[in-house]
C-alpha cells in the first residue's frame, strides 16, 4: 500500500498523469514567474501526459534578476509543471488563459504562490493541504523501519495502524476535492493520487461525473479512456485486500485456535456472530474487551457467540493477552501480525475492528460496539 504511496510522489517526476494535447490552437497562455535563488537554472513548460510522457512546450533560463518567461497555445484547461531540469523542482500550474503569476523562493518551492489564474490557485490550494499527510505517513514509515531492525514488532505495528490511519484521511480529503473542484485537469490530478485498485467505487463514479459536467472536452474523453484501461488491468489481477461488506455473506473463512485446532466460520451457522480483530499490544483492542465479556456473558446461551482474531506476532503476547482480558470465547491467530491472512481476507488494516454477522452468516454490522451489537442481537432475537 504504501509503496503505492512512493509511487504517487514519483509521479511528478515521471509525469504520470493524462491531461490532453495542444493541437488545436484556441488560448494563448503565459506564465511570468519570479523565483529567488534560481538565476541561471534552465526551465521548462511540460504539459502532463498519462501515457508516461511530458511534452515540453516551451524552455528557458531564469535571467539574473530570478526572472523568466514562458508561454503555451492550448485548447482547453489542462495541467502543466514549470520544471527546473538540474534540480529536478516542480511547480504545478492549471492553465487555461491569459496570464498566470509565479513567485517562490527557490529552497522553499513547495511555498510558491499564484496570481491571475483561479484554477493554478486552486491545485496549490489542493497540494497545501495534501503535504502533511505525505510528511507524517513518510515520517511513520521511518518509524516503522526503524522499529522492525530493532525487533520491536507490536511498536512496528502501532505504527503501522497510525499510517493506515493517516492513508485513510489522506484519501479522504483526495476524494473530496476530485470530487468538488470546478476544474476539470485539478479533479484529474487528483483522482491520481488514488489506487485504482482499491477506490474503484469513487473512479467510477468521478470518471461520469466527469463526463456529465464536462461533455464536449478532449480532457474527458482521454481520462474515460484511462479509467477503462485502468480499470481493464485492475480486473485481471487479484484484489490487493479483501474487501467485505454490510448485506453481503461473509466469506468463508478458517480460524486456528490456542491449541493448533481449526474451526470455519460455516461451522457456526445458525448463530450470530461477532468476528472481532483485535491484538494484546493494542490499548484499544483491550479498552474494548470489558464490553464483550460483558455482552458475551449475557448472550452466550441464545445464539450468540464472538471469535476474536489477534493480529499478535507472538504466541506469548497473544495468550497473556486472552488471560488477561478474561476472554472466554472462540480466539484464533496466525501469528503474523498485521499481515494475517484473516485480515488481508476480510480487509482489516487497523484495529480493533469487528464484523456482526446474523444466523445465516450475513454481514449486519461493520466497526460495531458493544452496544450497537447488542441492539441488533435484541432486534434478532424478537
Amino acid at each position: 500500500m504504501y509503496k503505492f504511496i512512493q509511487q504517487r510522489i514519483l509521479f511528478l517526476a515521471l509525469a504520470s498523469l493524462f491531461f490532453g494535447g495542444c493541437k488545436q490552437i484556441t488560448h494563448n497562455v503565459t506564465v511570468n514567474a519570479e523565483i529567488t535563488g534560481a538565476a541561471g537554472s534552465k526551465v521548462t513548460l511540460e504539459q502532463l501526459s498519462a501515457s508516461g510522457i511530458s511534452l515540453i512546450v516551451d524552455s528557458t533560463t531564469v535571467n539574473s534578476n530570478n526572472k523568466f518567461t514562458l508561454s503555451c497555445i492550448v485548447p482547453e484547461p489542462g495541467l502543466y509543471r514549470i520544471h527546473f531540469g538540474a534540480q529536478k523542482k516542480y511547480i504545478i500550474v492549471s492553465l487555461e488563459k491569459g496570464n498566470v503569476d509565479v513567485k517562490a523562493d527557490f529552497n522553499r518551492i513547495e511555498q510558491y504562490t499564484v496570481e491571475g489564474s483561479e484554477s493554478s490557485e486552486n491545485i496549490r490550494t489542493f497540494f497545501s493541504g495534501l503535504r502533511p499527510y505525505i510528511g507524517d505517513i513518510n515520517t511513520l514509515n521511518v518509524v516503522i523501519d526503524s522499529m522492525k531492525a530493532r525487533g520491536k514488532d507490536s511498536m512496528a505495528t502501532i505504527a503501522a495502524n497510525q499510517r493506515n490511519e493517516v492513508h485513510n484521511k489522506m484519501t479522504d480529503y483526495v476524494k473530496k476535492f476530485a470530487d468538488s473542484t470546478p476544474y476539470e485537469p485539478n479533479a484529474i490530478f487528483a483522482a491520481h493520487w488514488l489506487n485504482f485498485a482499491t477506490e474503484a467505487d469513487f473512479m467510477e463514479h468521478l470518471s461520469k461525473s466527469l463526463a456529465k459536467k464536462f461533455p464536449n472536452t478532449k480532457l474527458t474523453k482521454d481520462f474515460g479512456e484511462y479509467y477503462n484501461k485502468m480499470m481493464a488491468n485492475i480486473t485481471k489481477t487479484a484484489p490487493v485486500m479483501g474487501h467485505v461488506d454490510v448485506g453481503s455473506f461473509a466469506p468463508e473463512a478458517t480460524f486456528t485456535d490456542t491449541s493448533g485446532k481449526t474451526f470455519t466460520l460455516s461451522s457456526l451457522k445458525g448463530k450470530i456472530v461477532l468476528i472481532q480483530f483485535w491484538a494484546a499490544w493494542n490499548k484499544k483492542s483491550s479498552d474494548v474487551n470489558p464490553s464483550l465479556v460483558a455482552l458475551y456473558e449475557k448472550y452466550k446461551n441464545k445464539d450468540f457467540t464472538i471469535v476474536s482474531v489477534s493480529l499478535d506476532n507472538k504466541r506469548a503476547d497473544w495468550i497473556k493477552g486472552i488471560n488477561d482480558g478474561k476472554l472466554s470465547w472462540l480466539q484464533s491467530s496466525d501469528l503474523k501480525g498485521m499481515n494475517s491472512d484473516l485480515a488481508h481476507q476480510f480487509g482489516v488494516d487497523a484495529i480493533p475492528y469487528s464484523f456482526l454477522l446474523d444466523d445465516n452468516g450475513k454481514v449486519i454490522g461493520r466497526d460495531v460496539n458493544a452496544d450497537v451489537v447488542e441492539t441488533m442481537i435484541k432486534a434478532i432475537l424478537k
